[in-house]
């Protein structure tokens, strides 16, 4: 390690950089005429640079200068895709974090009564009457303490419909289903974590046996390995 380092932040450093990048770089570094490494760091993600002749990787580059063998140690998971370039944890939930991401906009959205695709409301008017009732309608209808308010909206007893209509969606909030759409998401990241559903505190269907079971099999797969 170096002197910006602990041993438990050199290993903490290599275990975050397995778990969320592709690849991970040990980088060493040596003094004149002396042996072994004097130090050694975790490259930041990105900065060490693949040297290559078509679609071979003929080196690595790291701070511009082309990295010698014994300079370097590289970690990388596992890929059906390439025997060169594996793939982290992450990577391989990148887009259910997204979705779940997506979830919890939704739900702020529903908490700050506002931007919930639910429906829209149809103003028949010019802009200059469609800004007015927007403003009147921001001013009195918007924001979690408001919610539930009773809306009341004038119709023109002359015209057959009223100035203000509202357009459901064909998939309204509860079709959505979000929470089994999100504990599905969460099962899947836990699974690519390697973490047991036990360790998330889901005990309904299990024992304290069960539990000491997956604490093991926890730390001997997934906390030995890394």
């Amino acid at each position: 390690a170096t002197s910006d380092y602990t041993k438990n932040d050199f290993i903490e450093a290599i275990v975050s950089s397995t778990q969320a990048c592709d690849q991970t770089f040990i980088i060493f570094e040596y003094a004149d005429n002396v042996k072994y490494p004097i130090s050694a760091r975790v490259a930041l993600a990105g900065s060490v640079i693949e040297d290559r002749t078509g679609n071979n990787i003929t080196g690595f580059r790291y701070e511009n200068r082309l990295l010698q063998p014994r300079e370097y140690i590289r970690i990388s998971g596992w890929s059906p895709l390439s025997d060169v370039k594996g793939l982290s944890p992450l990577t391989t939930v990148k887009e259910s974090l997204s979705t779940e991401q997506a979830i919890a906009a939704h739900e702020l959205g529903v908490f700050n009564n506002n931007a919930i695709p639910a429906g829209a409301m149809v103003i028949e008017a010019d802009k200059l009457t469609f800004d007015f009732i927007k403003e009147e309608w921001n001013k009195n209808f918007l924001g979690a303490g408001k919610a539930n308010k009773l809306a009341f909206i004038r119709k023109d007893p002359s015209k057959s419909n009223a100035m203000i209509d509202y357009k459901q969606y064909t998939t309204d909030n509860r079709n959505l289903d979000l929470q089994v759409l999100f504990d599905r998401i969460d099962k899947k990241i836990n699974e690519a974590f390697g973490v047991p559903k036990e360790m998330m505190g889901d005990i309904q269907a299990t024992n304290l046996a069960g539990v000491k079971l997956a604490k093991s099999i926890f730390w001997e797969n997934v906390g030995i390995p890394v």
